[in-house]
C-alpha cells in the first residue's frame, strides 16, 4: 500500500508541531491522464495513488512552498559523501515543466560529455533523458522517476539527479519504496529540520 501525504503529513508534525505541511486538493484521474499525454509517458500506479490524494504540495507565486518541503536531503548511499536535493512534491503541472526543461537540458551535448570516469553512478543507473521529474527546488538538482534503467534496475526507481558532478544515484526501487524512505527518515534521529535552511537536512550536517 502506498504511503499518502496524509502519513508524510502526520510523521512531520508529530515530531515538529509547530511546522506546517501544505498539500493541495486531490488531482483527478483526467488531470494525471493530461500529464501523461503531454510528457508521453505512463505514470506507475503508486504514483497515481499519491496524486489522487493531493496534487504536490502548495507553492505560492514565487514558486517557493507555503508550507515546509517534505523531501528531505537523503545519502546517496554506497561509500559516496554525496546528498541528494530537498524540496516539494511538486504538482501535476509543476512535473510536466520540471521534466521539460530536464529534456531540453540534456538534449544539450556537453551536459553529456561532463560524465567522467570520475563522476559518481550509485546503483543501476545510467545517463539518459527519460525520467519523470518530481522534485525541483531550482538548484540545479532534482530527483524523479527512472524510465530506463541500467541493467539491473527497475523502471519507475527513484533516482537523484545532481547537476555539478554530474552525479546520479537510485535512492529507492520505486515510488512507493521512495515515500517510506522519506517518513523513514524524517521520523529518525538521521535527519533533522534545519531553522536555518527550512529544510530537512542530515543531522550530521545541521
Amino acid at each position: 500500500m502506498t504511503i499518502g501525504p496524509d502519513v508524510i503529513q502526520k510523521t512531520i508534525q508529530d515530531r515538529y508541531p509547530t511546522l506546517t505541511v501544505a498539500f493541495n486538493g486531490p488531482a483527478s484521474a483526467t488531470e494525471i491522464a493530461d500529464a501523461e499525454r503531454k510528457l508521453g509517458v505512463e505514470f506507475p500506479e503508486d504514483f497515481k495513488q499519491f496524486y489522487l490524494a493531493a496534487n504536490g504540495q502548495q507553492l505560492d507565486e514565487r514558486g517557493c512552498g507555503t508550507g515546509v518541503p517534505c523531501i528531505p536531503r537523503l545519502p546517496f548511499g554506497g561509500e559516496s559523501s554525496e546528498t541528494c536535493t530537498w524540496g516539494e512534491f511538486l504538482s501535476l503541472d509543476g512535473i510536466v515543466l520540471a521534466t521539460l526543461a530536464h529534456r531540453e537540458l540534456q538534449e544539450v551535448d556537453d551536459y553529456f560529455s561532463e560524465f567522467e570516469d570520475d563522476n559518481e553512478l550509485i546503483g543501476p543507473v545510467t545517463v539518459h533523458r527519460s525520467h519523470v521529474i518530481f522534485c525541483d527546488p531550482g538548484t540545479g538538482d532534482c530527483i524523479g522517476l527512472d524510465l530506463s534503467p541500467a541493467d539491473g534496475g527497475q523502471r519507475y526507481q527513484v533516482v537523484a539527479i545532481n547537476h555539478e558532478g554530474p552525479d546520479l544515484a537510485c535512492l529507492a526501487d520505486s515510488f512507493s519504496q521512495f515515500l517510506a524512505l522519506v517518513v523513514d527518515q524524517i521520523s529518525s534521529s538521521e535527519v533533522v529540520y534545519s531553522e536555518e535552511e527550512e529544510c530537512f537536512v542530515p543531522a550530521a550536517e545541521a
